[in-house]
């Protein structure tokens, strides 16, 4: 793809007899953007030809008008009624064989895979796909549920497309596998001469690289880390949405709702890190300080080397 062109759009699918939900995003500096989103609703009082005639006629309209580059649509699960199992398999039918006429190539993602890719977890129900759907596109108002849960399947290919989180960087011809925000990863390309500054945690069956664009990044990720029940993944959700500087202000003026946006972060845990850094984190990163200094202190480092993932996905490690 030329620099010029427009990011590609991938449309998420939540097929249903009654309701199917959809949503086009794409990516923008390593960012999700909802391009647009809807719910195709049949009548009840319809016969089942005509409904799936509804909802074919009106995602085949959604795919003309937002141009998707390809499609995911959530894998079939079992159901205790083998009548509600039907209706769905109608549906998906028919939602497929739209995506198919339009030239898609088609994913497919079972419902704990998205719960666990966009929600952090195997067990967020519902509300909470919902309100996560809503901080990660960044919107002021949350989508109906069946488009949110598009939305969320759209994004689960768009990550599982190309590891966000995870780098492999070639320095000297070795590969070391570093772990980084998703707001880092979305904004580098294969190829590319990178610095990162690292932090490294060691256990007795791991040493885990984590690298950061800036020195105030890692100094931010090591003191989060501090924070009771706070882990490297949250470290890293909560940087991928506020850089250090957004994240000081927003401990500084007691900002939980900040703090939320990030991907499993809930009201419990923003309370801990507003209690516990309230008075360390802002005074690190002030403006005059210089880089390094903080809580990664000795123990950061750098690594210099070129990004030996392709632009689609990640070499193996």
């Amino acid at each position: 793809m030329s620099p010029d062109s427009p990011p590609a759009v991938v449309l998420g699918v939540d097929p249903g007899s009654n309701a199917t939900g959809w949503a086009a995003v794409r990516r923008e500096r390593g960012r999700f953007v909802l391009v647009g989103a809807g719910v195709i609703r049949t009548r009840r009082q319809d016969g089942v030809p005509a409904r799936l005639l509804a909802i074919h006629d009106g995602l085949a309209e959604v795919i003309a008008g937002v141009q998707p580059r390809e499609a995911a649509v959530e894998a079939i699960f079992r159901h205790r009624s083998s009548e509600s199992a039907l209706r769905l398999g109608q549906a998906r039918g028919v939602a497929l064989l739209a995506l198919a006429r339009a030239g898609l190539p088609v994913a497919e993602y079972n419902a704990m895979t998205v719960k666990k890719t966009v929600g952090g977890h195997g067990r967020a129900g519902k509300p909470e796909m919902v309100r996560v759907v809503a901080r990660l596109l960044g919107l002021a108002e949350p989508l109906p549920a069946d488009a949110a849960d598009a939305a969320a399947i759209a994004m689960t290919h768009m990550l599982h497309q190309r590891v966000l989180d995870r780098l492999v960087v070639d320095v000297g011809g070795v590969g070391y596998l570093v772990r980084v925000t998703a707001r880092l990863g979305g904004s580098l390309s294969g190829g590319e001469a990178v610095t990162l500054h690292v932090s490294t945690l060691v256990r007795e069956d791991a040493i885990t690289l984590y690298g950061f664009a800036t020195a105030e990044e890692r100094d931010a990720f090591d003191l989060l880390r501090e924070v009771s029940g706070i882990g490297p993944r949250h470290a890293l959700s909560l940087l991928g949405v506020l850089p250090p500087a957004e994240l000081a202000a927003a401990i500084a003026r007691g900002d939980e709702r900040a703090l939320t946006r990030a991907p499993g972060v809930g009201r419990r845990t923003a309370g801990r890190i507003l209690l516990e850094l309230k008075d360390k984190l802002p005074a690190t990163f002030q403006p005059a300080a210089p880089a390094g200094r903080g809580a990664a202190g000795a123990a950061g480092w750098k690594v210099a080397g070129r990004l030996s993932f392709s632009s689609r996905r990640m070499r193996p490690a």
